[in-house]
Parts: structure tokens; C-alpha cells; sequence
């Protein structure tokens, strides 16, 4: 017998998503008894037949459900902008609720190499890394005629309590984690593509009323497709120029309650040599970007 004291939760209903449920009609009517790495994941979405019911099309669309449970993490993905009201009596992230919930109300995840489409326009800041906080904050940033748009491919990878067990236990348990592709095309004082690669961290979200926000870091590569001409050189040979350097994301993702697949970034897209190791000290460059990303 369970004697946890139970959460209630009340969640809204979540839009469906007609080109996925179609896909997994497909699917299921192509071969009902095929397990997807989702259903694999949770056998409870295999077991309550859900995709022999999204092949009828039965969605749960527009249907609100209240849980009365051992309680689930709010913060996740799939109820953090969905909880109309309710409670935890402890701390909401044991098992049992937790995927109770998620079997009953989470939605198909999309598998895949990606599941987000971030594209931004920057301009290049005449300042380095660390100078950068302070002006942002006061206003005071001088800007170069140096500008791109990008192209930003990314994944989720789930939360690093669930990637890592060591995790588990710790505060970094419900931060996320994933990859993001990254193609540049410049503009102004250098015309040069990029590609770049970063594995990237980030912060559950902080829900301010209808405005949630959570910070992002990455770290990888970047390879210039050309000459960075506006880059800084090495101050004993300044002319030259460096293709390969480190690429370092900080971001901060935007998302309004109800738009949770939509959301505004804004990024500080940061190339350097890591103090030699990639490239020479004093080399690179920042540039401050906005953009949009959608989630599928």
C-alpha cells in the first residue's frame, strides 16, 4: 500500500500535433505491434494502447484531467506551462507520479537527430567576453558594422538526472542538456560562412506569471568557411587570421505560458583560441544575436 501523501494536480490541454499523429497512424496501422523509443522508454504508453487510439484518432485533445498521485516535477517539459492549479506534498519527483502523469497527459516526443529550429541575426560588439555583462546592462556597448544570421539545429537530451545517475541527487538533477548545429553567414566587415557545434546546459525554467526564462551555456567549435576578417589577431602578428576556434553560447530562452513550443533567445555567439589552446590569446570575437526557436 502506497502511503505517500498524494499531489492534485489539474493540467490544461495541450494542442495536438497533426503531422505527428498522422505519422504515427501511419505507423500503427502499417504494424500495431512495433514499439517507437518513446513507448520503449514508457511502457505505460504501449500498454493503454495509445497509438492504436491516435491511429482513430483519439488525441486527449482539448480534455483537462486532474491527478491525484504521489506527485510529478512541475518544472519538466511537459507540465511546466500546462499545471492550471494544485499541489505537491512533498517534493514531487518520485516515479510513481511522476510517470503516472506522463502516460496520461505527456505528448508524442519527436525522435530524431534534432527537435528545434533556432534562427537569430547578431552584431559584432567592439569589447572582449568578460567586459560584456556590464555594458549590456548599462547600455554602453560599442557596435561594429560587422552583423550575421544563423541557422541554429538543436536536440534535448532530457534532464541530467535522467542522462547521468550521479546527477540524481544534486540541484543540477532537472537542468537539461542537448546539442545544437549552428550555420553563420556573415556580413559587413567580413563575409565569411561558419559552421559550429556546441554541447549545451541549461537552467529549468523561472516562471515570472505568463513569462518563463531559463539561461543557457554551450561550448564547442566553430570553423570559419573563409577568412574572419574582423576577428582581432594575435598582437605579435595581427594580420592573421584563425579558422578553427572555440565556440562558447550564453543564452537566455524567452516563452510565454501557452506558446510552449515558441520562444525568443537572445545569445552572446563568442569565438576564441582558449588561451592557446586552440588558437593564440586575443583572437575572436563577440557578436550579441535575437532570434526565434520552434520546437517540434
Amino acid at each position: 500500500m502506497n502511503t505517500t501523501m498524494p499531489a492534485c494536480v489539474t493540467l490544461k490541454p495541450r494542442r495536438a500535433r497533426p503531422l505527428l499523429l498522422a505519422l504515427m497512424a501511419w505507423a500503427a496501422s502499417a504494424n500495431s505491434a512495433a514499439q517507437t523509443p518513446e513507448e520503449l522508454k514508457s511502457p505505460g504508453v504501449y500498454q493503454i494502447k495509445a497509438p492504436a487510439m491516435y491511429g482513430l484518432g483519439v488525441t486527449g485533445l482539448n480534455v483537462t484531467m486532474a491527478i491525484i498521485d504521489t506527485g510529478i516535477m512541475k518544472t519538466h517539459p511537459e507540465f511546466r506551462t500546462r499545471v492550471l492549479t494544485g499541489f505537491n506534498a512533498f517534493d514531487g519527483t518520485t516515479a510513481l507520479g511522476w510517470n503516472a502523469a506522463a502516460v496520461q497527459a505527456g505528448t508524442p516526443s519527436a525522435d530524431g537527430v534534432f527537435d528545434s529550429v533556432s534562427v537569430y541575426a547578431g552584431q559584432g560588439a567592439d569589447h572582449n567576453l568578460r567586459e560584456l555583462p556590464g555594458l549590456v546592462i548599462s547600455g554602453r556597448l560599442d557596435w561594429d558594422k560587422s552583423y550575421f544570421t544563423a541557422l541554429g539545429l538543436g536536440k534535448d537530451r532530457g534532464t541530467l538526472g535522467q542522462s547521468v545517475a550521479s546527477f540524481q541527487s544534486t540541484p543540477f538533477a532537472s537542468f537539461r542538456h542537448g546539442y545544437e548545429m549552428v550555420l553563420v553567414q556573415h556580413r559587413g566587415l567580413q563575409g565569411n560562412a561558419e559552421l559550429g557545434a556546441a554541447y549545451i546546459v541549461r537552467t529549468p525554467d523561472l516562471q515570472m506569471g505568463p513569462l518563463g526564462v531559463n539561461f543557457g551555456v554551450g561550448a564547442g567549435l566553430s570553423y570559419a568557411l573563409g577568412t574572419p576578417s574582423y576577428e582581432d589577431g594575435q598582437k605579435d602578428d595581427p594580420e592573421r587570421r584563425y579558422r578553427l576556434q572555440l565556440l562558447v553560447l550564453f543564452e537566455f530562452e524567452w516563452r510565454m505560458r501557452g506558446f510552449e513550443n515558441l520562444s525568443v533567445i537572445t545569445r552572446v555567439h563568442h569565438r576564441s583560441g582558449v588561451y592557446g589552446l586552440v588558437a593564440p590569446q586575443h583572437v575572436g570575437s563577440n557578436f550579441l544575436a535575437l532570434g526565434v526557436r520552434y520546437k517540434f
